[in-house]
């Protein structure tokens, strides 16, 4: 494949799947302006490296989220440094997918609910979380970027949808009239 063929593979890549990687990385940051930020990062970087991308290797979905998966690495890694919080009212709003707006609402409504359970979470689980449900990614596709056997990927996601509910549930429980 040469470097235009890969160039139009990586915008038509880019009009079909932004809004998941968008997703996946406000899922990981609660920040709107961090995740602008490395959203940008990771366009810049993937086309700045379309030259090394080898669909033999994997699929273009999972090395955008690769690149991706590394700016919010170094996101993090500066941040801790720099010892900064972020409040939860900073937190960006998703773009939600569905047929009809009602869909879509609900599907950020669910989507503000998960964030606010998701400290309860190891880093590899909230990770996997995001992956999936924020970028929307196959087992399989998961597998590949984590570098995991996908069936270990199914049983982390397994476990942390678990501690999920329990967490909520303690909370409803908690709200409920006595």
């Amino acid at each position: 494949m040469n470097q235009k063929q890969k160039l139009a593979q990586l915008e038509a890549w880019c009009n079909r799947e932004m809004t998941g990687l968008y997703n996946y990385v406000v899922y990981r940051v609660a920040d709107q302006t961090a995740a602008d930020e490395i959203v940008a990062t990771v366009c810049e970087r993937g086309l700045k490296r379309l030259h090394q991308y080898d669909r033999r290797r994997g699929s273009l979905t999972a090395w955008m989220f690769g690149i991706a998966r590394n700016a919010l690495n170094d996101h993090f890694r500066i941040r801790v440094r720099q010892g900064t919080e972020i409040s939860l009212e900073a937190l960006p709003a998703i773009q939600g997918r569905g047929d009809t707006p009602e869909e879509q609402i609900i599907q950020v409504e669910r989507f503000e609910q998960v964030v606010l359970l998701l400290d309860h979470l190891t880093e590899t689980e909230r990770e996997i979380v995001g992956l999936r449900y924020g970028g929307e990614l196959k087992y399989q596709e998961i597998a590949e970027l984590m570098g995991l056997n996908i069936d270990h990927v199914g049983v982390l996601l397994y476990r942390a949808l678990g501690k999920l509910r329990d967490v909520l549930n303690e909370k409803e429980a908690e709200h409920e009239p006595r």
